[in-house]
């Protein structure tokens, strides 16, 4: 009777490690974003409010084949060193990371918010495969999701302006991969 007890014990004890094992814990991040829905079967959390960030925005077109372009393909968003401080990463639970880049959609809307309308056209049917520009990004809706088996970031809700300012942004090659 002992041996039950103490198996179930153990069945009880491995499957709140496990359980714990699943849940998101967070970074420390401003107080202007609220944490608005959490999936932890899928490993998902929704943030809304309304944060301004600054950092680096590139932008990867979607080559045709024949040296022009067709399209932004992502708009992804790295953030300078005092933002990251804002923004909530998964520093545990599946797949915990933090944020190499948030991608920001719909990309074309991005593009178009950084360059203007005209320039954004131009860019996105020329001959460059990326551009990136230092910008003032105000996310309204920033989401932790996995993706590709790896931690992402991104925000579907989000306003883009160019930065009249350097910020402290290192500048170099555009994040790739999921």
């Amino acid at each position: 009777m002992m041996r039950i007890a103490v198996f179930i014990f153990s069945l009880i004890a491995f499957g709140q490690a496990v359980a714990e094992d699943r849940a998101m814990k967070f970074s420390k991040y401003s107080s202007d974003f609220r944490l608005m829905s959490y999936d932890e079967r899928e490993s998902r959390a929704e943030f809304r409010g309304s944060i301004t960030v600054h950092g680096v925005l590139y932008f990867q077109f979607d080559d045709r084949g024949d040296g022009r372009m067709d399209g932004v393909n992502f708009a992804r968003f790295v953030p300078d060193r005092a933002s990251f401080a804002l923004l909530p990463s998964v520093i545990a639970g599946p797949f915990a990371a933090p944020i190499k880049y948030i991608s920001l959609e719909p990309a074309e809307l991005m593009l178009e918010q950084a360059v203007g309308a005209d320039e954004a056209m131009r860019l996105s049917h020329g001959t460059a495969s990326e551009i990136r520009r230092v910008v003032r990004v105000t996310i309204r809706r920033y989401t932790a999701s996995i993706e590709c088996d790896s931690r992402a970031y991104w925000s579907t809700d989000s306003v883009v302006a160019p930065s009249p300012m350097q910020h402290d942004v290192s500048i170099g090659d555009a994040p790739i991969g999921c």
